[in-house]
């Protein structure tokens, strides 16, 4: 999977980033409801960019976390 993603599309897929691609990410993450295996769920990245979405969602999950329940 990993293999074929970075074979098929070898520099980052953020937009306007000229880097090789070192990192497969999934778009919508498992935790999400993102499909694992689904080659449309994911997206070739450089660590940079994946790192800076990695900590993008895990600060998103955290303040919805903070949210109350709605009722």
């Amino acid at each position: 999977m990993r293999a074929n993603q970075l074979g098929a599309h070898p520099f980052c897929q953020w937009p306007g980033c000229p880097r090789l691609a070192v990192d497969v990410d999934h778009i919508v993450g498992l935790t999400s409801g993102g499909e694992k295996y689904d080659p449309a769920n994911l997206q070739s990245l450089c660590k940079p960019h994946h790192d800076a979405k990695t900590r993008a969602e895990a600060q998103a999950a955290r303040h919805c976390d903070d949210d109350p329940a709605p009722f």
